[in-house]
């Protein structure tokens, strides 16, 4: 994940810098990095509209007159005119915003550009047949697809070194490490660490070279072009940090100050202030509503994907009853909403006698004992299957738990279904996490999976029950594609 963006790791492994400037000097300019970003946000949204336009024509092809003239004629002034829009509304500028909101902003914004064009032509062109059908199917697909393109190549690109904006990170030692980890997790935020200032000796934290704990060095940053800076202070009163950020404001265009502490692990949140309090704004009604565009979502998603995958279903089942004995679904007993108790579904990945071979091994090796106490798993699981492995790498495993989703016991997007025994070790968060619906995917898979011990899983956890929104479980679902592909986290 490391890469040159991030400074020759190697060399501020080796030796530390003799001085804040002689460390600067080798930091990569910015400028090119901000152009590349900015390419692949305007080529997620022209990869966007050309799908659109693909589907359309696909949807209106069954319609008795042919449509595709009007289709070729709606979708280029939308495009121009939604290029425009987001351009103006500052879509395309290398700011560190959540993903999820940006995906909400992108599509108010497709909606209102779709919307208002579709007005213009009711009142200045109403006499062309078949006009507003095109504008309002290019327009609602336009809301449906952009959106989630437009995380999808957010998320991908994160990973590479053009991508981003070079960030020093100005941090308490304690938590210098937690924060890099975080920024490191989840790169499509935007926040390359390319330096820290923090007090102590230390020459580097997770790759990333200490530039000093004085802040002289700082000017000379911000002249190279490093625009962005991230505080984490947990010990810090707020009178304290809010002075810090004011005094960092004369160097970097912005200042963005991150959550740290054991807390907190997973995910930036936006929140509210309130003549000078801070917090998290809970709208009940709006809550109601996104709970029901979220049922709504499940419904389609899992309906078409049952559909579409019903051959690679029988092909899976065939091959464990070929393998070895026993059945193909595993049944366990897990906790719902509210705690309510339901059956959950998986393809079965382990032999019958799981649970001796399991005993028989943690007996004999104190390790992975130790191990399975941490992360209730064990990477290399003498219980699993040879399909099973595969299952498992592909996450093909969780496909049973959509009978799940259909029957409403569970969500696509949501925490983990916790098993009753495990309620008197969540750390008194039991309460928070059950009261939202377990999801077959969510913000622990995405974020480190089986990587992650349970207790952290716990926490990221309760972070996603308490921040909740439609937008973060789309983010989700965006994220959650290259995490299956690339089999991520999985064990």
């Amino acid at each position: 994940m490391m890469s040159q963006l991030l400074t020759d790791s190697s060399d501020a492994r080796a030796t530390r810098p003799s001085s804040a400037g002689s460390y600067v000097e080798r930091a990569p300019a910015a400028f090119p990095v901000r152009w590349a970003t900015v390419g692949s946000f305007l080529a997620a949204d022209v990869a966007a509209i050309v799908l659109v336009c693909l589907i359309t024509l696909g949807v209106l092809a069954l319609a008795p007159e042919s449509y595709s003239g009007l289709v070729l004629q709606v979708t280029g002034p939308v495009a121009l005119l939604l290029l425009s829009a987001f351009a103006l509304s500052g879509l395309y500028q290398v700011n560190s915003v959540h993903p999820a909101l940006e995906m909400k902003r992108a599509a108010v914004l497709t909606g209102i550009v779709s919307a208002t064009f579709g007005l213009g032509l009711y009142v200045f062109a109403p006499s062309i047949p078949g006009l507003l059908l095109v504008t309002a199917t290019v327009g609602m697909l336009a809301v449906l697809i952009i959106p989630p393109v437009r995380g999808l190549f957010r998320v991908c690109c994160a990973r590479f070194s053009w991508w981003g904006v070079p960030t020093v990170v100005i941090s308490s030692a304690a938590a210098a490490d937690e924060v890099l980890e975080i920024l490191q997790r989840w790169p499509e935020l935007g926040l390359k660490p390319v330096g820290v200032v923090q007090p102590g000796s230390r020459e580097a934290v997770r790759g990333v070279p200490v530039i000093g704990r004085e802040l002289l060095a700082l000017p000379e940053v911000r002249r190279r072009g490093i625009t962005h800076a991230v505080i984490a202070s947990p010990d810090m009163t707020h009178r304290e940090l809010s002075q810090r950020v004011q005094r960092f404001r004369r160097f970097f265009t912005q200042v963005s100050v991150i959550p740290a502490g054991p807390d907190v692990p997973a995910i930036w949140t936006s929140s509210n202030t309130w003549d000078g309090l801070t917090g998290f704004d809970r709208s009940e009604r709006s809550l109601q509503f996104a709970t029901a565009g979220k049922r709504v979502l499940d419904l389609l998603l899992t309906s078409l994907v049952v559909l579409l995958l019903t051959p690679l279903w029988i092909m899976i089942a065939i091959l464990l009853k070929r393998e070895s004995e026993g059945p193909v679904l595993f049944r366990q007993e897990r906790m719902g909403q509210h705690g309510r108790p339901f059956t959950l579904y998986k393809f079965r990945t382990m032999h019958a006698d799981a649970e001796d071979r399991l005993a028989e091994v943690l007996a004999g090796d104190p390790a992975l004992k130790e191990e399975y106490e941490m992360y209730h798993k064990l990477k290399d699981d003498p219980r699993v299957t040879r399909v099973g492995e595969i299952l498992r790498a592909t996450s093909l495993d969780e496909l049973p738990q959509l009978l799940n989703v259909l029957k409403g016991d569970m969500s696509l997007v949501g925490p983990r279904a916790y098993v009753p025994g495990e309620r008197d070790e969540m750390n008194g968060h039991a309460s928070t996490i059950l009261q939202s619906q377990p999801g077959v995917t969510g913000l622990w898979q995405v974020a480190g999976r089986n990587e992650l011990t349970f207790d952290e899983r716990v926490y990221t956890d309760v972070h996603y029950t308490q921040t909740w929104s439609f937008w973060m479980d789309l983010y989700i679902l965006v994220r959650t594609v290259p995490v299956v592909v690339t089999g991520e986290g999985a064990c």
